[in-house]
C-alpha cells in the first residue's frame, strides 16, 4: 500500500486553518476578558460593589506621599541629646491625664517606672509637677524636643511619647490609655515568662485568644469576621516548655476585664459585654498565625520597638490594629512573636 505524502500545498492549507483557529480563539477570549486599562477602572468591580467601596479603593490606590525624604545621615551624625535628666529602663506612655494607679506607680521606690504623658494642651492644674518620674509634654515642650512630626493628632502625640521614652533609655514600654486601671500597684512583668508559656498551634491563619481565656462567644476588635465561626481559629493552646525565651516575644498584650476591646459587630448583636477573663498561663502566637492586639494595655520589649509607631493615614479606630498585623508579620523575620497575658487591668470608659 502506498504511503500518502503531504504536498507543500497541503501543508500550507493545514497551517492556514490552524492559524485561523488560533485567531478565533484569541478574539473570543479577549471579548470575554476585556483588557483593564488601569487598576482604578470600573471593570475591576462586580455588580455588588457599592459606590462607597469603589471610592474607598480609589483613594487607597491613588494615595501618595509628598513630604520630604528623611535625611538619616544627618540624624546619625548629629543625634539629638536627651531633653532631660530622667532616664528609665521602663516607661509608660499615654496621651491623657494619668490614672491614680499610674501616678502611684511612678512614685514607687520598689518598682521603677517612668511616665510620659503627651498632651496637646497644657497639663491640668491638679497634675503634680513634683512627681518623681512623670514627664508632661505639652505643646510648649513638643517644639523644643527636636522631633519632626506629621500631625498633632492624638495618635501622633502617642508616637512622640514612644520616641521620647526610647530617647530616654527605655528597654520596655507599657502602652496604655486613660480608660485602663491597673488591678494592683504594679505591672507584673514577671508574668511574661515565655519559657512557661503555651503555644497557639492551629491550621488557621488567625487565632482568637478570647475563648481560651474564658470569653467563649467573644472576639477582639480587628479579628476577621469570616474566621469567627471557624473552630480552628479558637483552638486551645498546646503546653510546651523551654521552647521560647523572654526575648523571643516582642509584644505582650495584657487582656482587660470589664469593657473589653471587642469587635463592633459583637457589640451591635450582643450589646456591650462586661467581661471577666480567666487567669491562665501566657500564650505565644507562632510564626504563620496572627492575632490583633491594641494599645489599651500592651507591653513592648526592646526588640519590637520599631513596631510601636502608629500609622497616621488610616482611621484612628483601626490604626493600632493595622500596626498589630504589620508588626507581627515583621516579627517573624527576626524570630520574634506576639504573646497574650491574663488581665492586669480593668477597662471602662473615662476611668480616673
Amino acid at each position: 500500500m502506498k504511503e500518502r505524502v503531504l504536498r507543500p500545498r497541503s501543508l500550507v492549507g493545514i497551517t492556514a486553518v490552524v492559524i485561523c483557529v488560533i485567531l478565533v480563539f484569541l478574539l473570543y477570549h479577549r471579548n470575554q476578558n476585556p483588557t483593564r486599562t488601569s487598576p482604578t477602572s470600573m471593570d475591576m468591580y462586580d455588580s455588588k460593589t457599592t459606590t462607597e467601596e469603589i471610592e474607598s479603593t480609589r483613594r487607597i490606590l491613588q494615595r501618595t506621599f509628598t513630604g520630604a525624604t528623611p535625611d538619616f545621615s544627618v540624624a546619625r551624625s548629629n543625634p539629638i541629646p536627651p531633653s532631660g535628666p530622667l532616664q528609665c529602663d521602663k516607661w509608660i506612655v499615654l496621651t491623657a491625664t494619668p490614672t491614680k494607679q499610674l501616678l502611684e506607680l511612678s512614685e514607687s521606690d520598689t518598682d521603677w517606672w517612668c511616665l510620659a504623658v503627651v498632651l496637646e494642651e497644657k497639663p491640668p492644674n491638679n497634675s503634680s509637677s513634683d512627681a518623681k518620674r512623670v514627664v508632661y509634654l505639652d505643646r510648649r515642650h513638643l517644639s523644643s524636643l527636636g522631633y519632626e512630626t506629621v500631625s498633632r493628632s492624638s495618635f501622633n502625640l502617642r508616637n512622640i511619647g514612644y520616641i521620647y521614652a526610647i530617647h530616654h533609655g527605655a528597654k520596655v514600654i507599657y502602652d496604655t490609655d486613660q480608660d485602663s486601671a491597673l488591678k494592683s500597684s504594679t505591672i507584673d512583668v514577671s508574668a511574661t515568662d515565655a519559657s512557661s508559656s503555651m503555644l497557639a498551634i492551629t491550621q488557621s491563619p488567625v487565632w482568637n485568644p478570647y475563648p481560651h481565656f474564658c470569653y467563649k462567644d467573644g472576639w477582639p476588635r480587628g479579628f476577621p469576621l469570616e474566621w469567627v465561626a471557624e473552630s480552628s481559629s479558637s483552638i486551645d493552646p498546646t503546653h510546651f516548655s523551654n521552647e521560647f525565651e523572654v526575648r523571643d516575644v516582642g509584644v505582650w498584650q495584657l487582656l482587660a476585664d470589664g469593657d473589653a476591646d471587642v469587635d463592633a459587630d459583637l457589640k451591635l448583636t450582643h450589646g456591650t459585654p462586661e467581661v471577666v477573663f480567666c487567669s491562665l498561663k501566657p500564650v505565644i502566637i507562632p510564626t504563620g498565625v496572627m492575632a490583633p492586639y491594641n494599645f489599651q494595655s500592651t507591653l513592648h520589649n526592646y526588640n519590637g520597638f520599631w513596631g510601636l509607631i502608629l500609622p497616621q493615614s488610616v482611621n484612628s479606630r483601626v490604626s493600632d490594629i493595622w500596626r498589630a498585623y504589620v508588626t507581627q508579620r515583621l516579627l517573624w523575620d527576626i524570630n520574634s512573636h506576639v504573646g497574650f497575658l491574663s488581665p492586669q487591668v480593668d477597662h471602662s470608659r473615662h476611668t480616673l
